[in-house]
């Protein structure tokens, strides 16, 4: 442990920051498991199920909507056709409502391991001009 206050105040920003980036991961991997679930096969042609194209086409989903495909942006509009193949699928109203549970939780994380993160990236600086290194 550095005896310097902020190292403190850092290892445990740190800390939190590392639960939060784990719990993020379970819930992204909840959400893949819901959408084997309903035979939807997004992760397999998106490179990130909750980026801007993967959030959008999940939260249609969970509104119910149809075309998700039409929803893609950017590089992924280049394989709409793979991307309507792997939204074929049976989402039921049980699939939905978990989604929405697990895009909701998601959501409440994300601000705060920003601000967590851009915190930590001060005190980090601070830290290292008093200490002169890192101990973990």
């Amino acid at each position: 442990m550095c005896p310097v206050p902020c190292c403190e105040i850092y290892e445990k920003l740190s800390r939190d920051r590392t639960s939060l980036v784990a719990e993020r991961s379970r819930l992204k991997n909840r959400i893949q498991k819901i959408l084997e679930d309903a035979n939807i096969k997004l992760g397999s042609v998106a490179s990130d199920i909750l980026g801007k194209n993967g959030r959008a086409m999940l939260t249609a989903m969970v509104k119910g909507k149809e075309q998700l495909a039409d929803l893609a942006q950017g590089q992924l509009r280049l394989k709409i056709p793979q991307l309507v193949e792997a939204l074929r699928g049976q989402v039921r109203a049980v699939h939905r409502f978990r989604l929405q549970q697990q895009l909701e939780r998601i959501g409440s994380l994300c601000p705060k391991g920003t601000k967590k993160l851009s915190y930590n990236r001060h005190a980090a600086g601070r830290c290292e001009s008093q200490c002169g290194k890192m101990t973990f």
